[in-house]
């Protein structure tokens, strides 16, 4: 296969003024496999066929000259297929598959089987939970299970993190569940070669419901006069709101929830897009999730008082559009008991995904929401991302721009969620990595979005590593080793630190470092990782 590499780099040179298309294979690998996919979805019906058999899986596709060396060039190897004939096609690809006109998103009924798939093939690692049904199918009218994806390696080690995310609350938002799909996918992708993301699912659950509102969504995939459709499909005492537009039957779902239902940013007609339905916990969708949050340990007394700063757990409700990070309240101008720390990682997420962090009620007053419910129920700090600039958002942007960046918020969750209050206050660990046993890393403590305000930052007094145990609080038998400045003293907001591993009473194999920073607020941060292996 490197052969191959060689070849095509020198037939590319030799014809890159050739624009001319012709038939290619692209192989990929089992890391590449979800880019091909995509590469298949955008290609369509110029990629009529693909061999998804190991050890060499490949797409054939009729490319120009320019494409195959851009293919080449992210990492595919690409060989000329000219005698190809597409006549005889063994394997040929779904050309309906994703919606009309937006090729990288997957459509309700795509987006599930690929649930279903993700988990069968990855049976250590994904389970798969059927958490309710949609309001047409608890009337006997059709509609579909509500599925849950619980990510976690089967280890047997006690879990103390936990991070849950949703998206398709909103029918017509096509970014919220493909993301929520790719970030599941991402991790199991990249579980056992990204430490991590190694360490992100052995010491804690993922859970993600990609689509809560799949009856809707069915109908937002439909014809262009229905893709304007917002709430569920319960039409309430037969009303005649009819289909077409974002006036329409149901309720909104992210109006539905218990805490402050019904006093704030509703519309009680009930064609209205913000109906928030006959009462709190209404539907049978609100139902499914909701009781998902209330398995979450309770860490508050009440909704005015703050909860334990000791709180894990945390909650990310994905929705487009306003390039937003969204925290309690929503419903009115009192701040939550916890804004501080709220705000403090509102900020935090905001700096991956460069979207403007605010309190909810910034963008618009509305009660009965995914984010101030969980929040008022349990104390766990939970958010919702406005994801992007329409409810459409154009391909280009979403997979330049919107996916990776809001992918790295959502991994970040997934390392804060141990200590969701604590942790974003104190700095990152960056740029870990091992030369023989030269350990080296950047501690920084200014990673915020102060685009609406600015977060405290302090100086780096301290860098520790670990050796196959994981730094947590209910953990004290963890053992601590120091690391130093690189410049020799800590007097900076960012820190290159350094030390070398001793491996003599360490066993053959691979092992993970876990290396965390402390700043002058006394602030411990997440911690980074990375392999170590013992010959």
């Amino acid at each position: 296969m490197l052969a191959l590499a060689v070849v095509c780099v020198f037939a590319f040179q030799a014809t890159a003024q050739d624009d001319a298309s012709t038939w290619y294979k692209i192989y990929y690998t089992k890391a590449q496999k979800i880019q091909a996919l995509r590469i298949i979805k955008e290609l369509g019906s110029r990629a009529p066929e693909y061999f998804p058999d190991e050890p060499y899986p490949y797409i054939v596709a009729r490319i120009s000259n320019e494409e195959a060396w851009a293919y080449y060039e992210q990492g595919f190897q690409v060989e000329e297929h000219s005698d190809y004939d597409p006549r005889h096609a063994a394997s040929i690809i779904r050309s309906d598959r994703a919606v009309p006109g937006y090729t990288c998103y997957r459509t309700a009924a795509e987006t599930i089987a690929d649930m279903k798939k993700l988990a069968a093939d990855h049976p250590g690692l994904v389970t798969l939970k059927d958490i309710g049904d949609s309001y047409l199918k608890t009337t006997g009218q059709g509609g579909e299970d509500i599925w849950k994806l619980e990510l976690s390696k089967s280890n047997g080690i006690f879990k103390r993190g936990r991070l849950l995310v949703t998206g398709g609350v909103h029918a017509r938002e096509y970014v919220g569940p493909e993301l929520a799909l790719r970030f599941a996918e991402y991790l199991v992708d990249n579980y056992g070669t990204n430490p991590d993301v190694t360490w992100i699912l052995n010491y804690s659950i993922v859970e993600i419901i990609p689509l809560v509102n799949p009856d809707g969504r069915k109908m937002a995939d439909g014809t262009t006069m229905q893709t304007d459709w917002r709430k569920n499909n319960h039409k309430h005492d037969n009303n005649n709101c009819g289909t077409v537009g974002s006036n329409h039957y149901g309720a909104d779902l992210n109006r539905n929830f218990k805490y402050k239902w019904g006093e704030s940013g509703v519309d009680w007609d009930v064609c209205a897009e913000t109906y928030p339905g006959k009462s709190a916990v209404s539907e049978p969708e609100t139902k499914a999730v909701r009781n998902v949050m209330l398995t979450y340990r309770d860490y508050n007394t009440s909704p005015t008082s703050p909860a334990s700063t000791d709180a894990r757990g945390l909650f990310i409700d994905l929705h487009s559009h306003g390039r937003l990070v969204l925290w309690p309240w929503g419903y009115g101008d009192a701040l939550a008991p916890n804004n501080t720390q709220l705000q403090t990682l509102g900020r935090k997420l905001a700096f991956f995904n460069n979207h403007t962090p605010e309190k909810a009620s910034g963008l618009y007053p509305a009660s009965g929401t995914t984010d101030d419910d969980l929040y008022a129920e349990k104390g766990i700090p939970a958010y919702t991302f406005e994801m992007g600039t329409a409810f459409f958002q154009g391909c280009s942007a979403f997979e330049s721009t919107i996916a990776p960046q809001n992918l790295k918020a959502l991994v970040y969750a997934a390392k804060a969620c141990f200590q969701p209050y604590k942790y974003p206050k104190g700095p990152d660990a960056l740029n870990v990595a091992l030369s023989g046993t030269n350990l080296t890393a950047t501690i920084n403590d200014t990673r915020y979005n102060n685009s609406n305000g600015s977060e405290p930052t302090q100086n780096i007094t301290a860098a520790e590593y670990y050796i196959d145990q994981f730094p947590d609080p209910e953990w004290p038998l963890a053992k601590p080793y120091a690391m130093s400045a690189t410049d020799g003293s800590f007097n900076s907001k960012t820190e290159n630190v350094r030390a070398t591993i001793n491996t003599s009473g360490l066993a053959k194999g691979k092992h993970m470092i876990y290396v965390r920073g402390k700043d002058a607020g006394n602030n411990w941060g997440p911690v980074s990782a990375v392999f170590l292996t013992v010959n």
